[in-house]
């Protein structure tokens, strides 16, 4: 959503669910692992200006539609070819080489928190429509099926140690960044009932929410460098 933002569309689906009912959104701020920087060497450097603009932006636009949002900051669609496959170019790079460099940002969780992480949180604080955030949706479609029965489902994969490391960093690094963050882990899926007795599905790997007290009082609040 956010690598093509669209502020006209975005009120009018703030605006539609309002009349709905609804009180809250997903927010995706990174459709496929578009609006990363990545060097040459394919090593992560950054957030686009843009992604980081649109952010604040969408999250102001909520709070003025009394919207809460839970910000997405990976899903398995990073690990996916999608529509064109392997060859197809989107902004420079082939699907193959875009799925090739975000396999090997779950795989360096230090870099992602330092890189990734600190910007977020210096872009939005704990803005007031911001309720938490969804470090990894879809997890299970992510893990090598080695690992996890009917995972991998993904055009490249993951050990099942590998993204938990990737989630505890990540989340650890997060209560650091904004203090007063809460951290809680959510290991259920509609699959659940056709896994073996005693195993359990990784749909929604990770997820944190701030605190209540501390989230409405300290809007906009520095946000703290992790020690990592």
């Amino acid at each position: 959503m956010l690598i093509a933002y669209n502020r006209t569309r975005l009120r009018q689906v703030l605006s539609y669910s309002v009349r709905l009912g609804a009180n809250s959104l997903r927010l995706n701020a990174f459709v496929k692992g578009l609006g990363l920087q990545f060097d040459e060497g394919s090593r992560l450097i950054g957030v686009q200006p843009t992604v980081l603009n649109a952010l604040r932006d969408a999250a102001d636009l909520a709070l003025e539609h009394g919207i809460l949002l839970q910000v997405v900051l990976s899903t398995a669609h990073f690990l996916r070819f999608g529509w064109g496959g392997a060859a197809k170019v989107v902004r420079g790079s082939t699907n193959q080489q875009r799925v090739q460099r975000n396999q090997q940002l779950f795989l360096d969780p230090v870099r992602f928190a330092q890189v990734v992480l600190v910007q977020i949180a210096a872009a939005l604080g704990k803005h007031p429509a911001v309720v938490g955030f969804l470090l990894v949706n879809e997890g299970y479609a992510m893990v090598r099926k080695e690992d996890k029965p009917l995972s991998d489902v993904t055009d490249a994969s993951l050990p099942l140690q590998s993204l938990q490391a990737f989630i505890n960093t990540a989340a650890s690094a997060l209560k650091q960044i904004l203090p007063g963050t809460l951290r809680e882990c959510k290991l259920i899926s509609k699959r659940q009932t056709k896994d073996p007795p005693g195993s359990t599905t990784l749909a929604w790997l990770m997820m944190t929410c701030f605190e209540p007290t501390s989230h409405t009082s300290l809007s906009h609040s520095r946000p703290q460098s992790p020690k990592l």
